[in-house]
């Protein structure tokens, strides 16, 4: 009998299937969902499950989510909630869904597990954020550096306040200011204002290394300004923090300011290990004033000869940025190989003596990927597309992020040259040793093994398992 009543079921949840891909109404699916929701009290307890399947995959319908939070309630189906819960997850986002699920989880900690929690941080959604906050004020949850990374995607302000906490307790300092920096709240900028403007504060460095992410770049320009004044009352390590970020603060200074800030520069270059970050500085004031001038030259000459802007011709439009392509599908023309391979060993500044390690090497790319899949099998096309195209990102870019990792090519390939460095960054994973000299970077910049992690999922846009496991057998890289 119960084979029988399974076998109508599925029979009904064919037909339901074929009749909404040939008509697609909404009221004649919302009359299947109520037929099947009918024979909710039928079904043999070994098929709910399967049952339970048919309101998931209709889940998209507002109607079929009610039937899921009602079988929840359900008497007939308490040991299904476990699973009805972990379903209704994936749409987090649902009101009605989010009350059930906070109401559930708080009152009863055991629904809480690892399954449940990678389903909050798959979702980025606000209300994710809101119930871990809650789970870990009930100690119910502890705070770390993938939660804080989560606060920080996802720009959750209420966790200003616990990731203030977690600095004042000498926890996980830089992660919480890199959350911190990136919640555009005024309490959040409050914190990194004060934090940098106190010589006696323990994390100022940190603060300031942060401070230029604020919207109020006037005060940071002026908190930087302040400190080179006074070299001699500041440690070498702030000066370089304060000249780095002030990289960062340079297209929003108007002209006086750009040239108040060359002048207190230059008395700082008798400093030999100021002088390489200084004239970086000084290079790119200089680069953006002369940019625009140039462009204001410009728009006058347009703007007095009354021209317009040439539509760009066919071989402009050719030379548009293509989309990067999967790295297992990338296949290099012999020509293009010989031609990358001939650029990166050019004999007119003794190339081989610079990059002695760096070339094309498609058995390194071959490498990376044959150990990310016995790191992780199931996923190792993702982690690997990942790490490829940040390499390929980082080339162009002139980010925190992606001069770490330019430190790290000049460090492994012993080379200063930019543009050494962005033909290697181009070539992805297929520079030999690539993703292990930015690894064993990591490892000597961070010691302990948890920021040594938290570095590799904001490098490369990966898990944070896949990175502690990739940290672990450093050497499967080499």
């Amino acid at each position: 009998m119960r084979y029988y009543i399974f076998l109508i079921l599925m029979i009904i949840l064919f037909s339901c299937k074929t009749f909404q891909k040939e008509d697609g109404g909404t009221s004649e699916k919302d009359q299947q969902i109520e037929n099947m929701y009918k024979k909710k009290d039928d079904i043999a307890p070994n098929q709910k499950k399967a049952y339970i399947d048919y309101f998931v995959s209709e889940s998209d319908s507002p109607l079929a989510l009610d039937k899921l939070i009602k079988l929840y309630d359900d008497p007939n189906y308490q040991n299904e909630k476990d699973y009805i819960l972990e379903n209704l997850i994936d749409h987090i986002d649902n009101e009605q869904v989010y009350s059930l699920i906070k109401k559930e989880i708080v009152s009863n900690p055991n629904l809480y597990n690892a399954k449940i929690k990678q389903k909050l941080f798959d979702s980025s959604s606000k209300n994710s954020a809101e119930l871990l906050l809650n789970l870990i004020y009930l100690n119910q949850e502890k705070l770390d550096p993938e939660i804080i990374y989560f606060f920080r995607k996802t720009k959750y302000e209420d966790a200003i306040p616990i990731l203030i906490y977690t600095i004042e307790s000498n926890q996980f300092v830089e992660e919480c200011f890199s959350a911190i920096a990136d919640i555009p709240t005024e309490e959040a900028q409050k914190y990194l204002i004060n934090s940098a403007s106190d010589y006696e504060y323990p994390y100022r460095n940190i603060a300031l290394s942060y401070l230029y992410k604020i919207d109020q770049k006037e005060t940071a320009y002026a908190i930087y300004k302040s400190i080179l004044m006074n070299p001699s009352r500041e440690s070498t390590t702030t000066l370089l923090i304060t000249i780095r970020s002030l990289q960062e603060i340079v297209p929003y200074l108007n002209d006086d300011q750009k040239k108040e800030l060359i002048k207190i520069l230059n008395p700082l270059l008798t400093n030999k290990t100021l002088e390489e970050p200084i004239n970086t500085l000084l290079s790119l004031l200089r680069t953006i004033t002369q940019q625009e001038t140039t462009q204001k030259n410009t728009e006058q000459e347009t703007k007095d000869n009354q021209t317009f802007e040439p539509k760009p011709t066919l071989e402009q439009k050719k030379e548009e940025k293509k989309p990067i392509p999967e790295i297992s599908k990338i296949e290099v023309p012999k020509k293009q190989m010989q031609e990358s391979k001939n650029k990166m060993t050019k004999q007119d500044t003794q190339p081989k003596k610079h990059l002695s390690k760096a070339f094309y090497s498609q058995q390194y790319a071959q490498k990376v990927t044959t150990n990310l899949k016995k790191l992780f099998p199931e996923d190792y096309k993702q982690t690997q597309l990942n790490i490829h195209n940040a390499f390929i990102t980082y080339s162009n870019s002139n980010s925190e992020r992606s001069n770490f990792v330019k430190n790290a090519y000049k460090q492994c390939y012993k080379t200063e040259k930019d543009e050494d460095i962005q033909a290697l960054l181009k070539q992805g994973l297929f520079i030999h040793q690539s993703l292990y000299c930015v690894l064993v970077y990591t490892k000597n910049q961070y010691p302990r093994k948890d920021l040594q992690i938290y570095a590799l999922t904001q490098f490369f846009a990966i898990k944070r398992s896949h990175a502690t496991k990739i940290v672990e057998n450093i050497e499967l890289f080499r």
